[in-house]
């Protein structure tokens, strides 16, 4: 096939056209490529910093957990502390009751001492008037408790006396009449 120097002119600016466009659709085919592998860099490099902060907020999710959960075993622990103080207080106030019952049986025995001594006998009324305000002021009870011990060393002493005073007294009749 013999073709025509015009055939072959045309063939060849064809030809020409034909490069040219496939160059220029390389060409074209080569930036979107190289756009892709940009756009695939990018979502790429955004996704490591994406997965990076997931695992920076984890650890700092974990490390924020483990700081609750030891704080939530102290208080717990404190809590323990506190119901065992609290158990502790309860039996320390029980104990108080049952001393509060004691304290009214001494003020029922204190009452049949002061009707048998008229000396002492102001000193349990202001006992007996101190004992009904025990649970708010243990402090005034003591008060008038050393006061009743003082008045009851006073009286040893003047029994003491007394007695001496009578063993002196029978001692001019013991000379008389001998007592075993």
């Amino acid at each position: 096939m013999e073709l025509s120097r015009k055939q072959l002119d045309a063939l060849h600016s064809d030809m020409t056209e034909l490069l040219n466009n496939a160059e220029h659709q390389a060409g074209l085919t080569s930036r979107n490529i190289r756009g892709t592998n940009r756009v695939i860099l990018i979502f790429t490099v955004l996704g490591a910093v994406l997965a990076i902060s997931i695992f920076v907020m984890f650890f700092g999710l974990t490390k924020a957990i483990n700081h609750s959960v030891k704080s939530m075993s102290s208080i717990q622990s404190q809590v323990v502390v506190l119901s065992e103080t609290m158990d502790s207080i309860t039996g320390s106030v029980e104990s108080m009751g049952q001393d509060v019952e004691s304290l009214w049986d001494m003020n029922e025995s204190v009452g049949h001492m002061v009707l048998k001594t008229g000396i002492i006998n102001t000193y349990i009324a202001k006992l007996n008037d101190q004992t009904g305000w025990l649970s708010t002021d243990v402090s005034h009870v003591r008060y008038h408790v050393d006061n009743v011990n003082v008045r009851f060393s006073s009286i040893n002493r003047s029994i003491g006396g007394v007695s001496h005073s009578l063993h002196e007294t029978a001692k001019p009749i013991r000379q008389f009449m001998p007592m075993p």
